[in-house]
């Protein structure tokens, strides 16, 4: 909102008024008239300017220009007189005056287009365009923006112009002071997210299959060319190549609870947020809360999540992953890139055998492995409660009477079936004695890993879709979709 009946003056012309600073200020050495008259005439002439800010739509904004052109004109004033006197050197007044002329350029062009970049921001955010760092940051600005209690000083001691909250004896209060030119600066209103999706698929369209024939499998596996080993590597290095980039991978695509903290109190804030929330969680679930040693090793965990942010000497705000969150970001595309690709590993068909002899045959291997991969698929169908010889022969999960068994599963995983908050079935995975689980199974598929005890969750999903392939034909199924209509399979 603009003062009723403002007029705003002419536009002034920045660098015409203050080109002659350095050359001025350079020449001064001994106290003659003449440089005193030149010393008023600066000081005159920047006091101009600072009165005939030109001023923009947000009349808080506004109001505080003009009180902070008070405490500019003073020191002015002041400096003005202790080069005269001797006190200061021409050197130390020249870096006020610039400082002090410099960050006043800044605000008044902030002040005139602070609201605009704020809509700007906010439309981003609402196109799904902006990425979590600059919903952070956009609070941080919002949070100093917030003009009505806050002053406008200039340090005399470096000339930099300061926005802060003055306390009860007139002083800044140094937790809530301001850096002018981190309200200007473009990095904290404007942060594109990551397309991990469309940037791994745009690196790996031109990566060949390469088939593999072994023993008893047939793999396609791109991954077998060592060439490819090594692009694939150079491609996910070259996605989370920068602290936004990496900030991005975790915060926009993944589901962990990834946030941000400036300072550590923020921090400490966050954490006992989530902590108190948890204990909260625990006792509508009618559970115990965290005991103290619980509630610091969950704590702990929960600190993982949390990016650091730095300001920048430009005073731009910067996530700064930790070494642990870089790997975390490098593993995320890698593994995106490894599921972008063409991977199928098929077990061969059993052949009948026409003749007896000593020792293990390639058909019997062959039996064994089929086997084995069937086993697996079936321990996955047990862990969530099925009749299995039932599903299998009709295609369709079919309940049993005889509750879960985890048994066929990997060895050292805790294992819980419960319903989501959705009446879902699911079933957690816990490792230790932890009490929050390291993964949610939504189906028997996502047990794959477990039951094939694989460290690739695409490899052991597609094993998992060809074991279920070849027990529905051992079973004698009709259905050559059986599942299909049953989300427990997807």
């Amino acid at each position: 909102m603009e003062y009723a009946g403002f007029k705003a003056a002419a536009p002034i012309d920045w660098a015409k008024l203050t080109s002659g600073l350095t050359t001025t200020i350079q020449g001064i050495g001994e106290k003659r008239e003449v440089e005193r008259q030149e010393l008023d005439k600066l000081q005159t002439e920047n006091a101009k300017i600072l009165d005939n800010t030109e001023l923009g739509k947000s009349q808080t904004f506004n109001e505080l220009l003009l009180g902070g052109a008070g405490s500019g004109k003073e020191n002015l004033v002041l400096w003005n007189k202790q080069l005269k006197a001797g006190i200061i050197k021409p050197l130390e007044y020249r870096n006020k005056v610039n400082n002090l002329m410099s960050n006043w350029s800044t605000l008044a062009k902030t002040a005139k287009t602070f609201d605009q970049q704020m809509q700007e921001t906010i439309k981003l955010q609402q196109e799904g365009k902006g990425s979590g760092f600059s919903l952070y940051t956009n609070g941080l600005i919002s949070e100093m923006g917030d003009l009505k209690s806050k002053k406008i000083q200039v340090d005399p001691n470096t000339g930099n112009v300061l926005i802060g909250k003055l306390n009860d004896k007139g002083m800044f209060d140094p937790n809530s002071i301001v850096d002018v030119r981190t309200l200007s600066q473009p990095g904290n209103m404007i942060d594109y997210k990551l397309d991990l999706t469309a940037a791994v698929d745009a690196g790996t369209k031109n990566i060949k299959s390469f088939v593999e024939e072994k023993g008893i499998t047939t793999t396609t596996d791109p991954r077998k060319n060592p060439a490819v080993k090594q692009a694939m590597f150079d491609l996910a290095k070259s996605i989370a190549s920068n602290p936004r980039a990496i900030t991005s991978v975790l915060v926009d695509n993944t589901a962990k609870q990834y946030d941000f903290y400036y300072k550590e109190q923020d921090l400490k804030n966050k954490l006992d947020e989530r902590a108190d929330y948890r204990n909260e969680f625990l006792k509508s679930d009618g559970k115990s809360p965290m005991t103290a040693s619980e509630r610091e090793a969950y704590i702990n965990e929960q600190k993982k999540l949390f990016i650091p942010v730095v300001l920048d000497a430009n005073g731009t705000f910067q996530p700064n992953p930790t070494p642990e969150q870089q790997d975390e970001a490098l593993k995320t595309v890698s593994n995106t890139i490894e599921t972008r690709l063409e991977y199928k590993k098929e077990l061969d068909e059993p052949q009948s055998s026409g003749g007896g002899g000593g020792g293990d045959s390639d058909s019997d291997k062959k039996s064994s492995a089929k086997s084995q991969a069937i086993a697996g698929y079936k321990a996955t169908l047990r862990a969530w409660g099925a009749d299995v010889d039932a599903t299998i022969s009709t295609g369709n999960f079919v309940p049993g009477d005889g509750g879960s068994d985890f048994g066929g599963l990997k060895g050292g995983y805790r294992y819980e079936k419960v319903k989501d908050a959705n009446g879902k079935t699911i079933v957690n995975v816990y490792q230790g004695t932890q009490r929050e689980p390291i993964f949610t199974a939504r189906s028997p598929k996502d047990l794959a890993q477990y039951a094939y005890g694989s460290s690739n969750p695409s490899k052991a999903s597609l094993d998992w879709e060809n074991a279920r392939k070849m027990a529905l034909q051992s079973g004698g199924s009709s259905s050559s979709a059986a599942g299909e209509g049953d989300n427990i399979f997807n």
